[in-house]
């Protein structure tokens, strides 16, 4: 009798051991291609980039500034209202497979020329080009000097191929210069 209940555990056991072994398998997700699309201001491949500054307003404006060192940036000033710099991307994936989510980065540094005051506010806009509304905004502020900063918007689902990326700045009634570099757009699909 005693050995038909040590059986009985030790058959319980295996079993357990069996049973617990099956419902804890880890499988594994499946894998996700990233597809990404730089824009640097000294890739002379790129398109233009798109400035609107307000005509009325002299000190608003857009430009490409080269430290004479190699290095070019994009630079937004303004003094009241605001000025934005962008251009359209077409996320290549969607015609294809379609797009589980995006994010959208760029950098950005007050001018190092000391034409800047504190804070200087502004954003990054993905807008859907077919209905000119967010996918994303991404509002930033500079608070002080120093090096560029990374703007990373949340996730969002592209409806169509085409959007709009970019960077907008307002003003407060003294002149803001911000320098701006490396706009990039991965996309999981």
């Amino acid at each position: 009798m005693k050995h038909i209940k040590i059986f009985s555990i030790i058959t319980f056991i295996i079993m357990l051991i069996a049973l617990l072994g099956t419902t804890a398998t880890v499988r594994a997700a499946p894998s996700q291609t990233i597809w990404s699309v730089t824009h640097t201001f000294s890739t002379a491949t790129w398109p233009l980039l798109t400035c609107w500054a307000d005509p009325n307003i002299v000190s608003n404006t857009c430009y490409n500034y080269d430290n004479g060192l190699g290095t070019i940036y994009g630079g937004l000033q303004v003094k009241t209202g605001f000025t934005t710099l962008g251009r359209e991307f077409t996320i290549t994936p969607m015609a294809v497979v379609g797009v589980i989510g995006c994010r959208a980065r760029v950098y950005v540094r007050p001018s190092q020329f000391g034409y800047s005051h504190y804070p200087i506010n502004g954003a990054l806009e993905i807008i859907d080009v077919n209905t000119w509304t967010y996918l994303s905004y991404k509002p930033f502020s500079i608070t002080g000097p120093g090096g560029f900063a990374a703007v990373t918007t949340s996730s969002w689902v592209p409806p169509n191929q085409n959007v709009f990326a970019r960077i907008v700045v307002t003003g407060d009634g003294t002149a803001n210069t911000l320098e701006i570099d490396t706009l990039t757009i991965n996309c999981s699909y």
